[in-house]
């Protein structure tokens, strides 16, 4: 899911702060964002997107003025006939990035604010120190440009003189944090400032991230940029849990404690390089685990399994540069790792490695090890970063014990060996996954590669074009033929019980060959010649199921490319003779005995939702899916993880919401239905388990009843 609020390609985000919209005597919390082009504000409040409170953007262009009015300062905003109210601090600090960008719009060039395209990267309450015991209140701004201390114009000022501070961040040399007070000194052309408040850690954590360091014999590299982000987190230090800021740039992750009383229990700054990192982990949708090999970090966040998904192409790009800056005849980090790992690993004398590349393996889905994945003649190496003293082992496999795994994304490798399942990711782009693929040559062939194979060296003619006719203008009278043919709301297949593909809405088509599906997901899926597959497919009265066998994979056919651009191959299969059909509200769930309760954690962040899990109970159970009954909200389409409590066992599955019944009444539940998307060999069980256990004690029931 997106964040709450996206830019485009071709805008900058000037300021984005939190505030309430106003609309007559009620209010709504949202994030408030100015860009270049356009005003955007999206509600937070759960319960505001519940009753139906809209997201608002403003084209910059049609605004036609902006003031501050009344006793506590809401910022009014001129658009057309209608006049927008927004309150709170974030608000004002709106307004003074916004009436810069009109002067800018207007022809005045010459604001004494702002710069044209200058961004607001932090900027809140702070306290200027003139000595130990002089200081005055005011407002700091650091910008992608400068850095700013305005005055709050206290008695104070009447009283002492203090030294305005309005200088280009190319001025700053240094900057560094106190201990227990939490000062900020800055040395800015050779002067140095003391700044204290609750911004602090934040404006020296994003200095950092600027490239001011804080010793005197650190290298001073500015970032002009100001690409990073920050967020609000606890650094855990055994059971001790310290308040602070982590910044995340494209090249390292900070973490900035805020608390005064933090230095006195050894709680410090801690800054750990991307390229650094081999092993991060989400423990219990909490807590974000970071370990390279000198240090660690424990944080916990919001929407932690969000930030690790952020960190992937970071870490990726990071580890890119590493590898840019070696000399043609320095070692990658490949040579050292293997020398380190020998002993374990036993290559055969001679044995050709054919590809490596760094790599992340997904031990479970919110788990990665960072490392290098390897290809030799015949076997699979993927090899820890963290070496034999870290907590990973290597992995060694041969080609020929392996096969390739069902995926719906193109540019992770799925591999599998017998019940184990191998996930890895490539941190070198979709070239290292195509060179996979083409040189693990035991892993991908299969019947149908090996008889084209044949067919082309013994001068045969390529396979004839599939030729197909529209199934909505002729069909006929067989039942299994017409309710498979033409467009379906949703269509999965499954190999050997598992599911492999799921598509929505479908469409199949008629050929001389039998039954076409048009594939518009999963690229790089495959299927044999002549393999058994199993069939699912939804009409409105219900679901359908057949088996059939593969005839072979084809191009789109021409006369459909219009009709369907995002289609990408065509599956042509045995047209089914008879279906089994399956009344969605027939198949038998489990109602478990109340309280059961339930927990669904969002993989993905979701637009407009703060929290990043929702929890309510357990309505029905069914080896397919499930359902919820919750206060809180999930948007369909959602991709979520499941913790079901199956008796005394929790239980936890991957799943897609598909449906969302609502409440009668404003002080009712939510019911969400959900489908499962991957289940392991042992929830299976549980879960057959459970439903089993349940339909006994239903049939003893009904069997008493009768008795009497």
């Amino acid at each position: 899911m997106p964040p709450p609020f996206a830019a485009n390609w071709n805008e900058k985000i000037l300021i984005q702060v939190s505030c309430m919209r106003r609309q007559g005597p009620l209010a709504y919390n949202g994030l408030l964002t100015l860009t270049d082009f356009r005003l955007s504000f999206v509600p937070t409040g759960r319960l505001d997107r519940m009753v139906g409170v809209r997201e608002l953007e403003i084209p910059t262009s049609l605004i036609a003025g902006a003031e501050l009015k009344g006793l506590d300062k809401n910022l009014v905003i001129d658009f057309g006939e209608e006049a927008i109210r927004f309150s709170g601090r974030g608000a004002q600090r709106v307004f003074a990035r916004l009436e810069a960008l009109l002067q800018e719009q207007k022809g005045e060039t010459d604001s004494p604010s702002f710069e044209p395209g200058e961004r607001v990267l932090v900027q809140g309450q702070a306290t200027s120190y003139a000595n130990g015991l002089i200081a005055t209140r005011g407002e700091v701004v650091l910008t992608d440009k400068r850095l700013r201390f305005l005055t709050g114009g206290g008695l104070e000022t009447l009283i002492w003189t203090f030294p305005t501070l309005d200088h280009p961040l190319e001025a700053i040399t240094r900057a560094e944090m106190s201990g227990v007070r939490k000062l900020l000194e800055i040395w800015v052309d050779g002067d140095r400032r003391v700044f204290g408040g609750p911004v602090i850690p934040k404006l020296y954590n994003s200095l950092q991230a600027l490239g001011i360091r804080g010793a005197p014999e650190e290298e001073v590299y500015y970032r002009p940029d100001g690409n990073f982000r920050s967020f609000a987190a606890s650094a855990f230090r055994g059971p001790l849990a310290h308040p602070g800021e982590m910044i995340l740039t494209e090249t390292h992750v900070s973490f900035t404690p805020s608390g005064r009383l933090d230095s006195l229990i050894g709680a410090k700054a801690s800054i750990l390089p991307l390229a650094s990192i081999v092993h991060l982990e989400v423990l219990e949708n909490k807590r974000l685990i970071l370990v390279s090999k000198d240090d660690n970090l424990a944080l916990e966040l919001a929407k932690p399994l969000a930030r690790l998904q952020e960190m992937i192409p970071l870490i990726s790009d990071a580890l890119s540069a590493q590898m840019e800056n070696l000399q043609n005849d320095a070692p990658d980090g490949f040579d050292e790792l293997l020398q380190a790992w020998s002993s374990q690993i036993d290559l055969r004398m001679g044995e050709p490695i054919v590809l490596t590349g760094p790599a992340i393996y997904w031990v479970r889905p919110s788990a990665g090890t960072r490392g290098w994945l390897a290809l030799t003649d015949a076997r699979l190496l993927f090899l820890p970063s963290a070496g034999p003293d870290g907590n990973s082992e290597p992995i060694v496999e041969l080609l020929s014990d392996l096969s390739r795994g069902d995926s719906l994304n193109e540019d992770d490798i799925f591999i599998e060996k017998e019940r184990l399942h191998f996930h890895f990711k490539p941190l070198t782009g979709l070239g290292f996954v195509s060179a996979f693929w083409m040189l693990s040559e035991p892993i991908i062939t299969d019947e149908i590669e090996r008889e084209d194979l044949v067919q082309r060296e013994a001068g045969a003619p390529k396979a004839p074009p599939v030729e197909i006719q529209p199934s909505t203008e002729e069909r006929s009278n067989d039942h299994a033929l017409n309710r498979v043919l033409g467009s379906l709301l949703s269509l999965s297949i499954r190999r050997e019980d598992q599911l492999i593909l799921i598509l929505r809405p479908a469409f199949t088509v008629r050929g001389k060959e039998g039954l076409g599906i048009l594939l518009t997901e999963a690229p790089g899926l495959r299927f044999r010649r002549g393999e058994l597959i199993e069939i699912d497919f939804a009409q409105p009265e219900g679901t359908y199921q057949f088996d059939t066998l593969v005839h072979r994979m084809a191009p789109v056919p021409a006369n459909l490319k219009s009709s369907y651009p995002t289609a990408m191959g065509l599956l042509l299969v045995e047209m089914p003779g008879d279906l089994r059909f399956h009344n969605r509200r027939q198949d038998y769930r489990i109602v478990p005995p109340p309280p059961s309760p339930m927990d669904v954690i969002f993989l993905e962040e979701v637009q407009g939702l703060a929290d990043d899990e929702v929890s309510g109970n357990l309505s029905n159970l069914s080896m397919g899916g499930c359902q919820i009954a919750t206060r809180g909200f999930i948007p369909e389409g959602a991709k979520v993880l499941l913790k079901l409590l199956l008796g005394d066992q929790e239980v936890e599955v991957q799943a897609l919401c598909t449906r969302s019944d609502p409440p009668e009444d404003i002080k009712g539940e939510w019911f969400f239905g959900f489908r499962f998307v991957h289940l392991p060999d042992n929830v299976r069980a549980r879960i057959n388990q459970e439903i089993v256990r349940r339909q006994r004690e239903e049939l003893a029931r009904k069997a008493l009843e009768e008795q009497s």
